[in-house]
């Protein structure tokens, strides 16, 4: 009876396992955050388009704000000119929580970024990916 008990409860175990893979398509490992605006400050100004985007072009304007964030300009290529709005280039904001994992982009480098696409009604309403919680050359 010990061993059917055990055997059912490892099935139990199993079966919630395969459940939570199917259910998250990602199987669990998403790089993109619980919470997408973790460590903005000022979240309030931000309203959230799309929680997690990925998003390749050419890095610009690289520099740091007075407020510790990375910044810096996406030449986007032709297939996400979606994310533009009425904007020419994507700007994109590293912020300092997530730092210590993501890397700077290097002034002209081509690089794909993931991370939360906003409309930052602090910059004058255009749209941004902020934060930016991955990036690589691509």
């Amino acid at each position: 009876m010990k061993r059917l008990a055990a055997s059912l409860a490892a099935l139990v175990i199993m079966v919630g396992f395969a459940l939570y893979s199917w259910a998250t398509p990602d199987g669990g490992d998403s790089l993109c955050p619980d919470d997408p605006l973790r460590g903005v400050w000022g979240p309030a100004r931000l309203v959230v388009l799309e929680e997690c985007v990925t998003v390749a072009g050419v890095a610009r304007n690289i520099h740091r704000a007075t407020d510790g964030d990375i910044t810096f300009d996406l030449t986007v290529d032709p297939e996400y000119e979606r994310f533009l709005g009425e904007n020419e280039v994507l700007h994109s904001e590293i912020i300092p929580v997530n730092q210590g994992e993501v890397r700077a982009p290097q002034e002209g480098e081509h690089v794909c970024i993931m991370g939360t696409w906003v409309i930052d009604r602090g910059h004058g309403s255009k749209v941004e990916v902020h934060p930016v919680f991955q990036l690589e050359g691509c």
